[in-house]
């Protein structure tokens, strides 16, 4: 199977930038103290993308199939 890379980091960092902003959003309308402005949700959510953005890169490089999956042997099952 191909991996196109590019697609799969794109996938897992814009997915992982929206999960941290809703959960921040959250915790800050949960804590009603926390005042979490807009930009420092972006910010926090940008730092969560950039970890993410590393680990894929790694992943794609020192995996055996191309894919930004960390976990050894991949995720796919056999036929």
């Amino acid at each position: 199977m191909r991996i196109n890379q590019t697609k799969d980091l794109l996938e897992r960092v814009g997915w992982t930038f929206v999960q941290a902003y809703i959960g921040l959003g959250a915790i800050d309308w949960l804590s009603n103290g926390l005042n979490a402005t807009f930009i420092n949700q972006v910010y926090a959510a940008l730092g969560a993308a950039l970890a993410a953005t590393i680990k894929v890169l790694l992943a794609q490089r020192v995996g055996s199939r191309g894919s930004g999956d960390a976990i050894p042997g991949g995720v796919e099952e056999g036929t």
